[in-house]
């Protein structure tokens, strides 16, 4: 009796791993089983052991080459903005002007001014010498020279504002 539960026992082991075995290897795709067997897994197992079926390659026909992404080079880098060398000051401009127009006849610096705008032109009067200055709008058209007064004395009401320490 020890002899027959040793074969049932040897049996009903083996019918268990083999059940065990069958139902793993569904479920990995080696067989198909409907129900057990993934419907990605069965594609893919078709694929590679070239069963005929869904996903299968059809007798005669070329294999599809395979698809190799297009390298594309890296973007190139943007380039930096130089650190500007400087700074522009349009008052230390205006004064630079100011003291070369003070050195000059009024008649020649009427045609100089000719075609400044007014608000230009008010600030570097500004900075110049009063007699100069006196000289060269008594020399040019009355409303231009009544213009340019009421812009020289809002340029010249200007006051710097002090930064914060």
């Amino acid at each position: 009796m020890a002899k027959t539960g040793l074969i049932i026992g040897v049996v009903v082991g083996l019918l268990v791993l083999g059940g065990g075995g069958f139902v793993g290897a569904a479920y990995m795709g080696v067989v198909k089983v409907p129900g057990i067997t993934p419907k990605n897994k069965l594609i893919a197992a078709n694929k590679l052991y070239g069963e005929k079926g869904a996903g299968a390659a059809k007798p005669g026909a070329k294999p599809e080459p395979k698809k190799v992404a297009k390298l594309t080079p890296p973007p190139k880098p943007k380039p930096v903005a130089p650190k500007p060398t400087h700074t522009i000051e349009p008052e230390m401009g205006a004064q630079r002007v100011a003291d070369v127009w003070s050195g000059m006849e009024s008649d020649a610096l009427v045609a100089i001014v000719a075609d400044w705008r007014d608000n230009d032109l008010a600030r570097v009067l500004a900075l110049m010498d009063d007699q100069k200055t006196g000289e060269l709008l008594a020399k040019l058209e009355p409303k231009r020279a009544s213009r340019l007064t009421k812009a020289l004395q809002a340029e010249s009401s200007r006051v710097p504002v002090e930064p914060d320490r």
